[in-house]
């Protein structure tokens, strides 16, 4: 009889073992790890993300100078990661009054298996600072960009962002579940810009963060062929340039010349070097005028992302 009760309280102790470990989805498998890369992304352009932290099961790591992370000892099963920025490791001094000084750039709830998971994460810049060429000025000045970002399951009923003086721009849907909103500065405007958005479940993000002054020191990349209308020879030209080393990635910007004086934008191409870029020959054609410029992203962070377009040259293609 002894005998028969010992199995029986073995059997039970086992069910509920069981249960204490499915009741979150969770077993203790040790082996199991994430590893995966963090980017920003704006505009359709992405760039490695270092110095935010990756979040799971109370774990957390910063990833690296190229934005990658890798969390070890983790149990298999539903877990949540979220990507957090905050003023502990971020040099614009965000605080957040809503997460512990903490911004949650993305969450999201993923399976972990045994062994290795990779998961990598897109996130979206929240502010942006572009210097550009005002040909209305003639000198450069800047337009500042704030974007709002719902994390899953929420949706954005309202925001707005404070600048240093006190003035408020109200955000407004974007494209998708974004919303945004931007405005053109003729002289800096250092200091710490509110950010607030009310969800339509009630709750809010807010938080302040600093544009610094040096965030509007920006130097525009130099653009050194052709240039002052030349008229060209060839439908596959060398574009010669230069730019600063820190540059995080570079895009030359083509737009052909219509008949109604209009501006027809071609590409955004990406470039390798600070130098120069061949063209490749089914892009332009001969008889017709091009102005031509090269944006580069300085910085790209999720606050700010910095990136500086100077004045177009133009020039003509023989026929």
């Amino acid at each position: 009889m002894k005998k028969y009760l010992l199995i029986i309280l073995i059997i039970v102790l086992a069910i509920t073992l069981t249960a204490c470990n499915s009741g979150n989805g969770l077993t203790n498998t040790e082996d199991s790890f994430i590893t995966g890369t963090v980017s920003v992304l704006k505009d359709g352009v992405s760039s490695n993300l270092s110095n935010v932290v990756i979040e799971i099961d109370n774990k957390q790591e910063v990833t690296s100078e190229n934005g990658s992370y890798k969390i070890e000892d983790l149990d298999s099963g539903k877990a949540t990661v979220r990507v957090l920025k905050g003023a502990s490791n971020v040099s614009s001094k965000v605080v957040s009054q809503s997460n512990e000084d903490q911004i949650v750039l993305w969450e999201n709830t993923i399976n972990i298996d045994a062994g290795e998971n990779i998961v990598d994460i897109p996130v979206n810049t929240i502010a942006s600072v572009l210097k550009y060429y005002s040909e209305f000025h003639n000198k450069g000045v800047w337009q500042i960009a704030f974007y709002a970002n719902p994390l899953s399951g929420k949706e954005i009923e309202s925001g707005k962002v404070i600048d240093p003086d006190g003035k408020e721009y109200t955000l407004e849907p974007h494209f998708g579940s974004q919303w945004h909103q931007y405005w053109n500065l003729t002289e800096p405007l250092a200091g710490y810009y509110t950010y607030i958005v009310e969800f339509a479940d009630g709750t809010q993000e807010e938080f302040k963060a600093e544009i610094k002054l040096l965030d509007f020191q920006i130097d525009f990349p130099n653009l050194n062929y052709p240039v002052a209308n030349q008229v060209i020879d060839t439908v596959a030209p060398t574009f010669e340039f230069d730019y600063i080393p820190e540059t995080d990635k570079a895009y030359l910007r083509i737009e052909k010349k219509l008949d109604n004086d209009e501006w027809e934008r071609l590409d955004w191409i990406t470039v390798n070097n600070a130098q120069e870029y061949k063209i490749k020959d089914n892009i332009l054609e001969a008889g017709n005028d091009y102005r031509w410029t090269l944006q580069t992203v300085v910085s790209a962070d999720v606050f700010p992302w910095s990136e500086a377009k100077p004045q177009y040259e133009y020039f003509t293609i023989s026929k």
